[in-house]
């Protein structure tokens, strides 16, 4: 059976990012187990499920060229890289092979490195959010008890002007007899 990517890559986002059990996602989605299992398996949907909407839609955007799968072009494209630093022609080559061009493979290439590369810049950013949460929460522990201690010594004040109060009013009280 066929499913749409956007549940699939519901399903995979919440068993990577929310640390639910498979079983648990695939109950919850009416799923096998081990159709769970194999969208797990796929780098393409583990990665998309992990990028932000946007950045998922970029990078499916990047259609590979001729027909080849995903995997294949990436790889094919780390080659011709390689392969571009030491030759040209051994780089036209290797995407003759595969029966694409050698500016269909690099634009594919370049498509691909763009959407991870601000894939990547958003997730930093969003660390570094993290990051500072995190810094302001490990304050207020010590925010807490100086509050604490700031209470304790604002009660004792209270406590000792009661008692002068009390001792004003016993005072008083004397006087009038």
């Amino acid at each position: 059976m066929a499913y749409p990517l956007d549940l699939k890559l519901t399903v995979v986002r919440h068993v990577l990012s929310e640390n639910i059990s498979v079983s648990d996602v695939a109950a919850k989605y009416g799923l096998s187990d081990a159709c769970v299992r194999n969208w797990l398996k796929s780098e393409e949907l583990t990665v998309s499920a992990l990028l932000e909407a946007d950045d998922a839609r970029n990078l499916a955007k990047a259609t590979p060229p001729a027909g080849l799968k995903t995997e294949e072009a990436v790889a094919l494209y780390t080659l011709v890289i390689n392969a571009e630093a030491h030759s040209s022609t051994m780089a036209s080559h290797l995407c003759r092979l595969y029966g694409v061009s050698l500016d269909d493979i690099v634009e594919f290439g370049k498509s691909v490195g763009h959407s991870l590369e601000t894939a990547l810049n958003k997730s930093e950013q969003q660390n570094a959010i993290l990051k500072q949460q995190v810094a302001v929460l490990e304050k207020l522990p010590k925010e807490v008890d100086d509050l604490k201690s700031e209470l304790r010594k604002a009660k004792a004040l209270i406590a000792e002007k009661e008692e002068m109060i009390n001792f004003l009013k016993k005072l008083r009280a004397a006087f009038k007899v």
